[in-house]
């Protein structure tokens, strides 16, 4: 089982929850994890996994990006909704992105986990390849572990 695997496991099986987010591009990939997790992969009579894309709520995006920054919109809806056990991924091509940084600052104040998702490839597109592969191998292994 991959590691990103094993840490989902066992934030489900102690009750956290996932955040999820990503910036530019990226955003679609935390979106595409979410909801493979909330509805279903492979599994399609299994429950639903508590996970959420801090991507989606324009209201929340716009407001605090306008009035504070965009660099802080993840790490603000960390701070709202982050309880202990919860874990953090977040989806960068570049590893680069201001509120992807913000949000990994955020999230170990409360000490939360956080998991920058792996990067391999040196172009944009390469990365994403990759990336999408693994959050399927990822998402099918907890779906396996958690509902064999």
């Amino acid at each position: 089982m991959h590691p990103i695997s094993r840490k989902l496991v066992d934030c489900f099986k102690r009750g956290g929850k996932l955040m999820v987010a990503g910036n530019g591009g990226s955003s679609s990939m935390a979106s595409h994890m979410v909801g493979e997790l909330v509805c279903t992969f492979e599994n399609k009579t299994r429950r639903g996994l508590p996970a959420i894309c801090l991507n989606v709520d324009p209201a929340i995006m716009t407001a605090w990006s306008n009035d504070v920054g965009y660099e802080f919109v993840f790490a603000r809806q960390i701070e709202a909704l982050g309880k202990k056990g919860d874990l953090v991924i977040l989806f960068s091509t570049s590893g680069k992105s201001q509120n992807c940084i913000q949000a990994t600052q955020m999230a170990e104040q409360l000490d939360l986990e956080v998991i920058d998702f792996p990067r391999s490839g040196r172009k944009t597109a390469d990365i994403q390849e990759f990336q999408l592969k693994l959050m399927h191998k990822v998402v099918r292994e907890v779906e396996g572990e958690l509902f064999k």
